[in-house]
């Protein structure tokens, strides 16, 4: 679970097969030395990420819950959400709260 809205709610981030996807209501961004990347295993391919994709904004990576704690911050991003937004965290605030 990650907190993502300072403090007024929780989001589920989701593994399968120990590959980070999406989070329940959005795709998910980790920033690691300001550089943005978004997992190439995800449930749906939203329109967003497809779109921050082609304007070369963000990459795809192979995220997996063991190398998660490489990434610094994670950006929840959606047809209205976008990384400027902000909504996210820092990912050290969610390694200890991964259920499996």
């Amino acid at each position: 679970m990650l907190n993502s809205r300072g403090g007024k709610g929780d989001e589920a981030l989701i593994a399968q097969n120990g590959c980070i996807t999406d989070t329940t209501y959005s795709n998910v961004v980790f920033r690691k030395k300001g550089e943005f990347f978004t997992p190439g295993t995800y449930l749906l391919n939203g329109t967003k990420r497809q779109r921050l994709l082609r304007n070369l904004i963000i990459k795809e990576a192979d995220i997996t819950v063991d190398n998660l704690h490489e990434y610094e911050h994670v950006y929840l991003i959606n047809s209205m959400l976008d990384i400027e937004d902000g909504i996210g965290c820092p990912v050290k605030s969610i390694l200890n709260s991964i259920i499996i």
